[in-house]
């Protein structure tokens, strides 16, 4: 425990524990590090709802800690000014900022709205198809608005300033993970002019969370030499905080920069050749109450953990079908995190991942799914079922687990939205379980995770 953080390791991360900042979630004034997201910040010290659902105000939590989160859609006021549905996972924290949910009267933690879940048979899907349209829709859109918005539009004059650019590249790379930046040190060995975008406020993707070894180098010092490298070429843009957010024909591809504080940038991108490095979404398990505060990606409870020396609970669970999610359960343990059980759908195991949670204690129930899980404000615990047979719906209640968090995973899935976007066609791998790219042409390849190589060594 840190600077009055409860989640916050004593050592670790790559935050800088030189820089403390502070920021206010709803109106109470709280302290982060340069180098945190909004969220990380949020889960250092020990929010656990962070918003309330759309149609039946919910609790919600952080679930991710990238693009693909649902939750943590919040407004974030500066001296620029206030924007809603704000992707907090992605957003770097700055001094001073203000931070609030869009739902919950009085208060997210509390919120009257509640009672729309308690008398859910009432509010069927489609309802207000029917209700709302007698004597007339506009009777009722105030009141629906405030109750399911992502925010209030910002009033006053709009103090950002915009800028729009055109650019020309040989070679664009979407994505600054281990893929992404192999691709850019290769193509600056080429002498090509080279144009690298990365999403996150940090390049490195993955490595950033994940302690291996590439040519001989820890994955940090791997990062940091790229880094240099590139930028000591002229050959070599490399923006972050910009998101790549559509592509056209004959390779135009544009970026939304958000990399200055108080300025959005709007880059218009003609490139001779596009590399996409795009990464993997983890997929979330599907049971009963799955979306409690403390529930979260096995892979953004990794990261947490390792990038922002967080820890979501003191106490985790892991629930997984694949062998991913035992490095979260690892990392975890030799953290200090109690994991009493990892619940494995499968019923044939790695035994090196066996062993690996025998020598930390860490029980391993396999051939078992999660049923239900119990808490109001935050997770307390799961129900785990048994299989019986091959039949997918035999299922037996076996144990209930006393928790505060868990580390959940359905398996990765390649980020293909640009390359689908670019007309690519996909095919279902069956061993991976997902779709990947069929193929690369037409001036576009996909490399890494995208393109479904899950090893580090083959990114």
């Amino acid at each position: 425990m840190t600077g009055g953080q409860p989640n916050r390791l004593a050592a670790g991360g790559r935050i800088d524990r030189a820089k403390p900042l502070t920021f206010t979630f709803n109106g109470k004034a709280y302290q982060g590090y340069a180098g945190d997201t909004i969220a990380s910040a949020l889960l250092a010290n020990g929010i656990a709802t962070v918003n309330r659902s759309f149609k039946f105000h919910r609790p919600r939590g952080v679930m991710s800690a990238g693009a693909e989160e649902t939750n943590a859609l919040l407004t974030v006021g500066d001296h620029s000014g206030d924007l809603p549905a704000v992707r907090t996972t992605l957003r770097a924290l700055l001094d001073g900022q203000r931070v609030r949910s869009p739902r919950g009267f009085p208060s997210a933690g509390f919120d009257l709205g509640r009672v729309l879940d308690f008398s859910y048979r009432l509010w069927p899907a489609g309802f207000y198809n029917k209700i709302f349209k007698w004597p007339a829709w506009h009777w009722y859109e105030g009141m629906v608005r405030r109750a399911a918005g992502l925010g209030a539009l910002p009033e006053g004059e709009d103090k950002y300033r915009y800028f729009h650019h055109n650019l020309h590249c040989d070679v664009l790379i979407v994505g600054a993970g281990p893929a992404g930046l192999a691709a850019a040190l290769s193509a600056m060995h080429s002498g090509a002019r080279v144009l690298l975008a990365e999403q996150d406020h940090e390049p490195g993707g993955s490595l950033l969370a994940d302690h291996a070894m590439l040519d001989g180098l820890d994955s940090d010092e791997w990062v940091s030499r790229t880094l240099a490298a590139l930028a000591a070429s002229e050959n070599v843009k490399l923006l972050t905080s910009a998101t790549v957010s559509g592509y056209y024909n004959h390779n135009v591809l544009t970026i939304t920069d958000r990399s200055t504080p108080g300025v959005r940038r709007f880059w218009k991108v003609r490139a001779g050749e596009v590399v996409l490095a795009t990464g993997a979404i983890e997929q979330p398990l599907v049971f009963e109450n799955n979306d409690r505060p403390g529930i979260l990606l096995a892979g953004a409870a990794l990261e947490y953990l390792q990038r922002y020396a967080v820890k979501p609970a003191d106490v985790m669970a892991v629930a997984t079908n694949n062998d991913f999610a035992y490095r979260a359960a690892f990392a975890l343990h030799d953290s200090g995190v109690r994991v009493p059980a990892i619940v494995d759908g499968r019923t044939e195991l790695d035994p090196e991942l066996v062993q690996g949670a025998h020598l930390r204690g860490i029980p391993i129930m396999s051939g078992s799914v999660i049923l239900t899980t119990a808490g109001k404000q935050q997770l307390t615990g799961i129900s785990v079922g048994k299989r019986h047979g091959d039949d997918p719906t035999a299922v037996v209640p076996c144990a209930e687990i006393a928790c505060r968090g868990l580390a959940m995973s359905g398996g990765l899935n390649p980020v293909v939205h640009l390359y689908s976007q670019n007309r690519g066609a996909l095919r279902y791998d069956s061993e991976l379980a997902c779709f990947v790219p069929a193929g690369s042409g037409n001036g576009m390849t996909v490399a890494g995770a995208a393109n479904g190589v899950f090893t580090l060594s083959e990114a």
